[in-house]
């Protein structure tokens, strides 16, 4: 791919979680890939939602979670920061539910 002159200017962004043993790899994947960074998403919710002691882990997630990604020929410009995304909640959803709240949609909240 990056000898290809198109692809080679892609960026490619994963989600670094999979099911089973080792499947949670963030920061973990090779140079060229971005990931989506569910830390930095985790973080700003619960300093939103006023959680104690997070002022240390909002500050690392916002100067770009330099403990995950800077590393290995990594740069903090790996990690995607997202609050609300394609896992079906909006931005008010993700700072207002303390739990996961999906019943309307028929899945009888198992998702999301």
């Amino acid at each position: 791919m990056r000898q290809d002159p198109v692809l080679s200017r892609v960026k490619l962004i994963s989600e670094p979680w999979d099911i089973g043993p080792g499947g949670y790899q963030l920061g973990q994947h090779p140079p060229g890939f971005a990931e989506w960074n569910d830390r930095y998403r985790d973080g700003v919710r619960r300093f939103w939602r006023g959680d104690p002691g997070l002022r240390a882990e909002l500050a690392a997630r916002l100067t770009g979670s330099a403990d995950l990604f800077d590393r290995r020929f990594r740069k903090p410009s790996a990690s995607v920061n997202f609050l609300a995304s394609h896992d079906g909640f909006t931005l008010a959803d993700v700072v207002s539910y303390i739990e996961k709240h999906n019943e309307a949609n028929g899945e009888e909240n198992r998702d999301g």
